[in-house]
């Protein structure tokens, strides 16, 4: 195999050299050689510096390496890796007759050369007059291809429109947005196929595995079968040609091919993870462990098979275990720790997980290795806006929805991000978005009922927030937000409701003091002042930090109008004389007037029939202890 690479070296077919080379590297991953001529054929200065490193790390004093990293600037320069000057000699010696239009053009006459040299000359004058000539008539009709780009780090509020940028060759032209590999300055490398076994017939099975590339899965069965009638015994045929059957959503086909294979050989990794997923495409409630247990047998077979890995977590966070999918996907992280693939889908089990941090942060790095994944700036853009990353929230949403305009969730994650910079405009723009691509997105819903309530809109928000309460009943928000808007509108009675549902939801301390603070409003306004009383005593008893100032303010200003405090009676003082006088013992039947107690009398509601407002049976919560007065004189509740 290493030969046939070389060979295909010599002939500058690095991509049949590199898929040699990868599959070498597979078998034998500390062979220095392979390391060193992977370096050749791959394509990007990155991938040739990591090679490299990987030679000097098996071979420290390879002296190849050592002048390849100093040339690409990952090694200081040194001169004792200088290449000695017997070996940079060159025949210069010209031969006697010229064997090239340069040497024919070197032997011409002085006058002639220049001649023919002022005519060149001319012809590039006339092409440079030609392009500045039609190059601003060509910007103007492409306009509408311009497009936000969004490098990796940023931390901008709204994306800087640039010029889309040109690649080598001929210019692509796009109806939608430009796809985000006209961005890159060099494309990615495939990812190599997982076996590339050479075979007698090799045009047919090279044929095959470029259509294969091409996802032409009926072609590349064809040749498939045609290298079959000479290598029957071949488990790779037979793999790939039950992957052909499984793209093509014949299930049945591959797992017959799939089992052909595992009889041929009983190790071999990724027929299991072909098996697994087709059972699990076919019985997916009832097979799934089946196709578990395949997974799990394709890893033990292959630790290196990361496809294993991310289809194992796919299946078990669909069956609701995140946490043994992260345990899976730490170890493909350290197989494969420049896999996008794997990133990415840690970071959606840390979101499951409700850990915002470690998401965005693995959201980053899969983005860093692959700019042109676009699920990645779904998943940064969520995690940023839960970490409240408001402006890389922005600019990752925005990048995604230009190319996913239908993605209602994402457009009301946007739309929320938007509202949080207080841009409501662009907020709102991105939350009708949502709701057109989507009329039951509850996200787009409540925010959209909220900004309503801001605007003073109660009729547009009551809309919408009826919409959130249907789709999620038990949402403490859309109640509470309901709620508001049903005050607003003298829908007093609903509004109670609401709030008193809204009660039954509160997780803590600050939804809680929403409750008293609207609830009381709401109780003022249908007369039952006692209940209306209760409530603002109790949003004074919580923890001043979690009530805002103004709300504690409004408390006060109500009760002293709902209750008024009874003056404290003033005890005269009398003058010491000079002589201290004796004083008797009071009798114990006496009280003294400062230790009595005083009793504050509430005015009586106005007894409303509860029918007649149709009330819920949700009881009221009683106050056991009022604050105690100044000179410890305590008070008693009326009853």
């Amino acid at each position: 195999m290493f030969q046939q690479a070389m060979q295909a070296i010599e002939h500058r077919d690095y991509l049949r050299a590199r898929d040699l080379l990868t599959r070498l590297i597979k078998d034998h991953p500390n062979h220095a050689d392979y390391w060193l001529w992977m370096s050749v054929v791959v394509e990007t200065p990155r991938e040739r510096i990591f090679c490299l490193k990987e030679v000097l790390r098996l071979d420290p004093k390879n002296l190849s390496a050592r002048r390849g990293l100093s040339l690409l600037g990952a090694m200081p320069p040194d001169e004792k890796l200088a290449v000695p000057m017997r070996l940079q000699k060159r025949d210069w010696q010209s031969k006697m007759f010229p064997s090239s239009s340069a040497d024919k053009l070197l032997l011409m006459p002085a006058w002639m050369q220049t001649s023919l040299l002022g005519a060149a000359a001319l012809l590039v004058v006339v092409a440079v007059l030609a392009v500045v000539t039609i190059l601003p008539a060509r910007n103007q009709t492409s306009k509408g291809l311009q497009m936000p780009l969004f490098a990796a780090g940023a931390a901008t509020q709204t994306i800087p429109p640039t010029s889309t940028p040109h690649p080598t060759g001929p210019t692509p032209t796009f109806s939608s947005p430009v796809p985000l590999w006209t961005l890159l300055e060099a494309t990615y490398t495939p990812t190599p196929l997982y076996v590339n076994t050479p075979h007698p017939r090799a045009e047919a099975y090279r044929s095959a595995l470029t259509a294969y590339q091409r996802q032409d899965w009926e072609g590349s069965r064809n040749m498939l079968q045609q290298v079959l009638t000479l290598e029957p015994e071949s488990a790779d045929i037979y793999f790939y040609i039950g992957e052909t059957f499984r793209m093509e959503g014949q299930h049945s086909n591959a797992l017959a091919a799939y089992k052909r294979a595992l009889q041929i050989n009983p190790y071999f990794a990724a027929a299991y993870l072909g098996r697994g997923r087709s059972v699990l495409a076919i019985s997916p409630q009832t097979k799934w462990k089946d196709a578990k247990a395949d997974m799990k047998t394709a890893i033990d077979m292959d630790p290196r098979l990361t496809e294993a890995y991310l289809e194992l977590a796919h299946l078990l966070l669909s069956r609701n275990d995140p946490a043994t999918a992260l345990q899976y996907l730490n170890q493909a992280a350290e197989q494969a720790p420049d896999s996008p693939q794997v990133f990415y889908q840690r970071a959606r089990v840390h979101l499951q997980l409700n850990n915002s941090a470690q998401a965005l942060a693995d959201a980053q790095r899969a983005n860093q290795l692959d700019y042109t994944y676009l699920d990645v700036y779904r998943t940064l853009g969520q995690a940023a806006l839960l970490e409240e990353n408001i402006d890389l929230a922005i600019a990752t949403l925005a990048m995604y929805t230009l190319y996913e305009p239908q993605d209602a969730q994402a457009l009301a994650w946007l739309g929320e991000a938007y509202a949080q910079q207080n841009q409501i405009t662009l907020s709102l723009a991105a939350l009708d978005n949502a709701i057109k691509a989507d009329g039951k997105q509850f996200d787009a819903r409540l925010r959209r009922g909220l900004i309503y309530l801001e605007q003073q809109k109660p009729d547009l928000a009551e809309k919408d927030l009826r919409v959130a309460i249907t789709l999620r009943p038990r949402s403490f928000d859309a109640n509470i937000a309901l709620g508001r808007a049903c005050l607003i509108l003298g829908k007093d009675s609903e509004a109670y409701m609401r709030f008193a549902n809204a009660h039954g939801l509160a997780t803590n301390i600050g939804e809680e003091g929403q409750v008293y603070y609207w609830r009381a409003q709401a109780l003022e306004k249908i007369n039952m002042l006692q209940a209306a009383i209760r409530d603002w005593e109790a949003l004074l008893n919580l923890p001043s930090t979690d009530i805002p100032d103004a709300w504690r303010a409004t408390a006060r200003q109500r009760l002293d109008v709902l209750a008024p405090k009874s003056p404290t009676p003033t005890v005269p003082t009398q003058t010491p004389s000079r002589t201290p006088t004796r004083t008797r013992t009071p009798s114990p039947t006496k009280t003294s007037p400062l230790t009595r107690t005083p009793t504050i009398r509430i005015p009586p509601a106005t007894p409303t029939p509860i029918a007649t407002i149709a009330l819920p049976n949700t009881p009221i919560p009683t106050i056991t202890q009022l604050p105690t007065l100044a000179h410890d004189q305590s008070v008693t509740p009326a009853p």
